[in-house]
């Protein structure tokens, strides 16, 4: 597949800097310090979008992204795309020798699904926002019943999505010369799909908050395996590298 966009290939990189900085994979610091290097340096490595399978970790990406690190696969940089060992020459860097556990531990992880997670994560939460504004305006053309959206309706049935949403609406609308209320209301009941925003929208924020929680773990977690535990003086094999645990939250976005 094409190349990953240079967002989710820095985001990946950051994310798995972040994870090896734990201390339970093995990796000498210099490792790390190569990563966040190309990252300020501006060495994107060129990866492709496909691949990846997720029940072994993202090893085919990841790989692609150690590749560099040691001077081969490529890379952009500057807007040009490189051989490794030129792109790191052009920055300044010094490819990595790996040593023992530092090959396995650079690519068996899952930091492509949780950055493509996360990104999209963030664009839900604009798209949601961007939905209640949108929402608002509709109410307005409508000259809808402010009173559906009364903080005493959310909280007979609290869910935080539904009450936020409403919080939200309710915010917006301050102020405003369209909307109807009281004595005043054109309607007793506006019609069921604007009656109903709080609870579908705030359905989507219910989701979106479960989405948040399990990427936040996924991210200041190790995921490669085996694991190296200094504290007991063992080296344990898991399966922290499956992606199961984040892929099935995503299937809400």
């Amino acid at each position: 597949g094409k190349p990953f966009e240079k967002d989710v290939v820095r985001t990946m990189m950051l994310l798995r800097a972040n994870s090896l900085a734990k201390g339970l994979s093995g990796v000498r610091l210099k490792v790390i310090n190569t990563l966040i290097k190309m990252l300020n340096k501006g060495v994107h490595p060129i990866i492709p979008s496909q691949g990846s399978v997720g029940a072994s970790g993202d090893l085919t990406p990841l790989a692609h992204m150690a590749l560099v690190m040691i001077g081969l696969g490529e890379a952009e940089f500057n807007g040009e795309i490189f051989p490794g060992n030129e792109v790191m020459k052009k920055a300044g860097i010094e490819p990595l020798v790996l040593e023992s556990k530092e090959g396995i531990a650079l690519i068996n992880g899952t930091q492509a699904m949780t950055a493509l997670g996360t990104l999209t994560l963030y664009d839900a939460y604009n798209l949601v926002r961007s939905a209640e504004i949108t929402a608002s305006l509709s109410l307005e053309a409508l000259q809808a019943n402010i009173e559906q959206f009364d903080e005493d309706i959310q909280k007979a049935r609290p869910y935080q999505g539904q009450v936020n949403c409403a919080k939200n609406i309710r915010e917006i609308l301050n102020g405003s010369k369209l909307i109807s209320k009281g004595s005043n209301k054109i309607r007793v009941q506006d019609p069921y799909s604007f009656r109903c925003i709080p609870q579908v929208h705030g359905a989507v924020r219910n989701s979106l908050k479960h989405v948040k929680e399990v990427l936040k773990v996924e991210i200041n977690s190790a995921t490669d395996n085996p694991l190296i535990f200094s504290d007991r003086g063992e080296i344990l094999s898991g399966g922290n590298f499956h992606g199961q645990p984040e892929f099935s939250p995503l299937s809400f976005i």
